[in-house]
């Protein structure tokens, strides 16, 4: 079926609303491919979306930035939890500049950043104890209170260029709301599809 323009309110409108009607942090499963083309996903903050590119912060050494740097193509679904909705955005994860690092670096919170040094050279190694991590944080804070922290080296942001924006909303008394936009050049191309 090929793509469409309709008469209902456009869906970058719409998505716009949903994202400004939805109360605290964004947290969205980031989809991406394993070394055998396998769907991996994981639970992400989402640190921002501008013009329905997501960006997001993790650590160099973790396997989803592994996976991105083998095959850049991703999918990211956000629960809106203030709602029935979801947005998924398709497309390619890239690295956002070194300069753009360090300035979302300087914005974060100080508690922010501790967790992230403390945390972040461990994601996603085994731990037999989480009480020497957390004891580890509690240390960590206490030195770093009054001192200005260094961005790692193992921080980096993904910035996703979507191609392809699906929205979809559950309603109890009438069919479900879908649609999905496909990006070509600057121009969205709509179509509102069954469920």
């Amino acid at each position: 079926m090929p793509f469409v323009k309709t008469s209902e309110p456009h869906i970058l409108d719409i998505a716009s609303k949903w994202l400004a009607d939805e109360k605290g942090a964004l947290i969205g499963v980031l989809a991406t491919l394993n070394l055998t083309n396998h769907p991996t996903t994981r639970a992400v903050a989402i640190r921002e979306i501008t013009h329905f590119e997501p960006l997001l912060f993790t650590q160099k050494g973790s396997e989803k930035v592994k996976q991105i740097e083998l095959n850049n193509k991703v999918s990211l679904t956000v629960l809106l939890d203030n709602s029935n909705k979801q947005i998924t955005f398709e497309g390619r994860a890239y690295p956002i500049t070194s300069n753009e690092n360090q300035s979302y670096w300087d914005s974060y919170p100080q508690q922010s950043k501790i967790r992230f040094c403390v945390y972040g050279p461990k994601s996603g190694k085994y731990i037999e104890n989480p009480a020497v991590l957390n004891h580890e944080l509690f240390a960590f804070e206490k030195e770093c209170q009054n001192k200005t922290l260094r961005m790692p080296e193992a921080y980096v942001g993904y910035r996703i260029r979507t191609k392809i924006l699906k929205l979809y909303e559950l309603l109890d008394h009438e069919i479900s709301k879908s649609w999905v936009a496909k990006k070509t050049g600057s121009n969205w191309e709509v179509k509102r599809v069954v469920p």
